[in-house]
């Protein structure tokens, strides 16, 4: 076979890759995986450490289900995931996927390519590029080109399907994938290059979710929970291989229900057959496909475009094929959208048809581990096309006037990163104490929050690598260690708004300057801790008081659990949850939420029962204790899955979230806890309660470290460690706040006082600025730090 002129497409997506060949004659065929042209791009870990992609990770999943990631695209931000026994770099499980598409591309054309061009996201940042490239050269292919997701789709509707664009008219395309849904507005500028000019999404909406509606139905006609239970939370490798077998004849029902009115679903376990009509589905889904049609709308208002504006609506991603999507769209925009048989193919196809952009510089490679410190890319003649990946900022969502004056800002901030880090990558014969300097420069920039137009787009962090892109104040070398020793704190500014008792706190770790408030009036509240004032309106899916509160060590994911007893699953980014709640107890005591952002704990407050809930399914496990040992209180560890848990508030508890079983017991005062905290590095434990003292202990140990320290005579509530953990903020009934040096157990500087009533919350800034406190008295106040 003739290998030259052979190029690749890959549209590398959250829940499946495609990939397309195009040899010397221009024809794209798509790569074959097991029989499909679906690559399911989940990742696992074998015997090994070796890593196995598409149906061959998910069979290994079978007999190991904690080796599987089932959506690395997801990860891109978090440098690292926890798979089997041992942490993996993300961009080496994203290469795993194109070494596979790679190896088949190559068996197929008999030889090495002449060219790759990657898909990606219209509105992914140039670090987020940078894992992708990276991803690809790992994987063998060298120099590759990028083209963005909707220009690939545009490129297609022109080229292919031999449509126009007419100048002044925009091209929508819908893109309704496995696990997403995005919808873009693409427009042919006066050079003749495609330009995205408005972009949205949802991270919650797609194929997936209409599988689900399947799997709900046919719970709806069974009444065998044992069956269900081991289904919803399989046990053994068989339990798995029904779950499996389930959700791979539920998406078969769905894409059935495309082509023909009725289907029917073999329910393993259960051991029925059931039978589902298209009306019945499309009555399910319709919530689900009306959000995207919905925010397709809002799109096209907010981009000032009206019908006669629109060139074509173009329906691309699998499960775009549902009839009822096209059907929705037409009687809401009176536009009949384009669809074709095979949607999944598109942009992977439509990559070889527009010109690509160039690929970022490659991340610098990360430095050493540093020693514990000891002290602190078809010719035709068409217009060229080309990808441009940056949408119009003056689209963006975010409406407030503060919120576009700091988007500014956070946009030259990026840029000015941005360009220190490629500087950074060129410069390799610069000698160690400048690498040094520079890295310690960046280590202290500040981090910014910035409105996104994709929903849930993580923006990585200034300075960032592609090894670890999201800043984390928890890891050595961010420069929190290296400031000066704190000396107390000064007043600055007093928030107002909540309406009850302010029991939660915290700020993002992406962003120093944005604090997240919850309290007993039932809502959640973002501030903007530098302009001490709020951004948006509050959250109020709560009907009751929220008691409560977990925050993700990276600040994506917010959960809360109120007195109702609904739990909510909010994306920090969005402000937004799911349309309903995540789990339902009989109120909600206590909650949190794993390192990976993959389970939530969650404690019942009438039994004192402590459940695990997988976040990706919404599995709920058995209980992890007994009413034996009543569980008041949980927190996972920072870094691992290692819960942390009171036993009905006297005794601390360590359990191990994968075995559900108690792997130590740190004791704890005889009269009752009220918040525990572990340290940013996770080596220590804080416990305050009635005692009205700071109790610490060395999980490594298990003992506890030094003598308590007295912080006042009345109960105390909060408690907050600094992001360095040499600092402890501890706040009560005596409505006043205490500082204490961790290493010596001396309280630092004088009481701080202003809240008129107890203090239920404290947090520290990431960046060791400042801390905040929130109360009784309905109020938040920030304090300065002084060093």
């Amino acid at each position: 076979m003739i290998t030259d002129g052979f190029r690749l497409g890959i549209d590398f997506g959250t829940s499946s890759t495609v990939a397309v060949l195009a040899g010397g004659d221009g024809r794209a065929r798509p790569l074959l995986f097991d029989a499909s042209p679906l690559l399911s791009s989940a990742v696992s870990v074998g015997d090994g450490a070796a890593l196995f992609t598409g149906l061959d990770a998910e069979r290994t999943a079978v007999a190991s289900p904690a080796g599987l990631e089932a959506n690395p695209k997801r990860r891109i931000d978090d440098g690292t995931v926890w798979l089997g026994e041992r942490e993996h770099a993300v961009v080496d499980l994203i290469a795993a996927v194109l070494r596979r598409v790679g190896e088949e591309a190559a068996r197929v054309a008999g030889g090495p390519l002449s060219g790759v061009v990657l898909t990606h996201p219209a509105v992914w940042s140039r670090p987020r590029l940078a894992v992708l490239v990276d991803a690809a050269r790992r994987a063998g292919f060298g120099d590759v080109g990028l083209v963005a997701e909707p220009v690939a789709a545009a490129a297609y509707f022109l080229e292919t399907l031999g449509r126009e664009i007419p100048p002044g008219r925009s091209l929508v395309v819908y893109d309704l994938g496995a696990g997403t849904f995005d919808v873009s507005v693409v427009r042919l500028g006066v050079d003749g290059a495609l330009q995205v000019v408005a972009t949205n999404g949802l991270i919650d909406v797609g194929g997936l979710d209409l599988d689900a509606v399947v799997v709900n139905h046919a719970r709806t006609l069974t009444a065998n929970a044992e069956a269900w239970g081991r289904l919803d939370w399989p046990q053994s490798a068989a339990d798995r291989q029904a779950r499996q077998a389930l959700w791979r004849g539920a998406r078969a029902v769905k894409e059935q229900l495309s082509r023909h009115t009725t289907a029917r679903l073999q329910v393993p376990l259960v051991d029925v057959e059931l039978h589902l009509t298209r009306e019945e589905f499309e009555k399910a889904a319709h919530p689900h496909l009306d959000r995207t049609v919905q925010l397709t709308l809002r799109t096209l208002r907010e981009a000032g475009l009206p019908p006669e504006a629109i060139a074509g609506v173009f329906l691309v991603g699998g499960a775009s094929r549902v009839p009822l999507a096209g059907t929705l769209l037409h009687r809401t925009l009176g536009i009949a959208p384009t669809v074709i048989d095979q949607p999944e193919l598109v942009v992977a196809d439509g990559s070889l048809l527009a010109r690509p952009a160039a690929a970022p510089a490659p991340p610098p490679p990360p430095p050493a581990p540093a020693p514990e410190p000891q002290t602190g890319g078809h010719s035709t003649n068409k217009p060229e096309i080309s990808d441009s990946s940056e949408p119009e900022l003056d689209k963006e969502q975010d409406s407030e006037a503060e919120d576009k004056d700091r988007n500014k800002a956070d946009d030259k901030e990026r840029t000015e990163a941005e360009d220190k880090e490629r500087t950074k990558a060129e410069d390799k014969e610069r000698t160690k104490a400048e690498d040094d300097k520079g890295k310690d420069d960046e280590r202290r920039r500040p981090v910014s929050r910035r409105a996104l137009l994709l929903a849930a787009l993580a923006v990585p962090v200034a300075g960032a690598t592609a090894g670890a892109v999201i800043w984390k104040p928890w890891d050595r070398g961010n420069g929190v260690e290296n400031l000066p020793p704190v000396q107390g704190a000064t007043f600055l500014a007093a928030l107002t708004g909540h309406t009850n008792t302010v029991s939660f706190l915290d700020f993002l770790a992406y962003d120093s300057g944005c604090l997240v408030s919850a309290g007993q009036d039932g809502t959640v509240r973002f501030w903007d801790a530098r302009k001490h004032s709020s951004i948006g309106e509050p959250l109020t899916r709560h009907t009751n008081a929220i008691w409560g509160y977990a925050l993700s060590t990276d600040g994506k994911m917010l959960v809360t659990g109120g007195a109702e007893g609904f739990v909510y699953v909010w994306d920090t980014k969005t402000r937004q949850s799911g349309d309903r709640p995540f789990a339902t107890l009989s109120a909600v005591q206590s909650v949190a939420v794993s390192a990976d952002r993959k389970t939530i704990a969650m404690v019942d407050y009438r039994d004192h029962l402590m459940y695990l809930r997988t976040v990706a399914d919404g599995r709920t496990g058995q209980a992890l204790n007994d009413k034996d040992h009543p569980v008041s209180f949980a927190a996972f560890h920072p870094k691992d899955r290692t819960i942390l848990a009171t036993d009905w508030g006297h005794d601390v508890r360590l359990w191990n979230a994968e075995t559900g079983q108690p792997t130590g017991d740190l004791g704890g005062p005889t009269d009752g806890i009220n918040r525990i905290r572990f340290s940013p590095d996770g080596k220590l434990v804080a416990a305050v309660g009635h005692d009205a003292m700071v109790h610490l202990w060395d999980t490594a140990t298990q003992q506890q470290t030094g003598a308590p320290m007295q912080s006042g005579d009345k109960t105390l509530i909060g408690v907050a460690f600094s992001p360095d953990g040499k600092v402890v903020a501890t706040g009560g009934g005596d409505y006043a706040i205490r500082l204490w040096n961790v290493a010596t157990r001396t309280q630092i500087g004088p009481e701080l006082t202003g809240h008129t009533n107890s203090v239920f919350s404290l947090a520290f800034s990431p960046d060791g600025s400042m801390l905040a406190s929130g109360a009784d008295d309905k109020t938040i106040r920030l304090w300065k730090l002084v060093r």
